[in-house]
């Protein structure tokens, strides 16, 4: 018995968290509604498995984090979770398994209150990371991602 590398984990346990286009569509529109969006627009093409989801959310104001496994803004400690989580998600999974999963993921957000806007790209399972601020500038708070080639690394799943 051996200890399997951390790459390698990272894509079984993504397998397990984004089976398809409709589950990783799913978990955006989650993260959407549990950041107080009032309006979501999804955009997508089932052939080459890309998608968009754009939100008019609360924003996120520091992307150090966003899509590391088990980092999340939605519960603290035990005590969250024996009272009851109240958001649809907060495991800290959905983004980094889209990162792993998708040949390219953008993610653009500018956090209520604030006048800047971020953006972190990751390609090929995070191979290439780029964060900081971003070319495109929102009018308002709120998130957009972008997937490529979803399950690109994983040919059984793309049917």
């Amino acid at each position: 018995i051996q200890q399997l590398p951390g790459v390698l984990t990272d894509k079984i346990r993504s397998g397990v968290t984004l089976n398809s286009l409709p589950e990783a569509v799913a978990e955006l529109l989650a993260n959407s509604i549990d950041s107080g969006a009032k309006s979501v627009t999804v955009i997508f093409n089932p052939r080459a498995l890309n998608f968009v989801v754009e939100d008019d959310g609360h924003g996120i104001a520091s992307l150090d984090a966003l899509g590391v496994r088990y980092c999340t803004s939605k519960i603290r400690s035990m005590a969250d979770l024996r009272n009851g989580v109240r958001t649809l998600g907060f495991r800290g999974e959905a983004i980094s398994s889209l990162f792993s999963v998708a040949e390219e993921v953008c993610i653009t957000t500018r956090a209520r209150g604030t006048f800047v806007t971020l953006s972190k790209q990751v390609k090929s399972g995070g191979s290439h990371v780029q964060t900081g601020p971003s070319t495109v500038q929102l009018a308002h708070s709120g998130t957009t991602v972008s997937v490529k080639k979803l399950l690109y690394n994983q040919p059984v799943r793309q049917r």
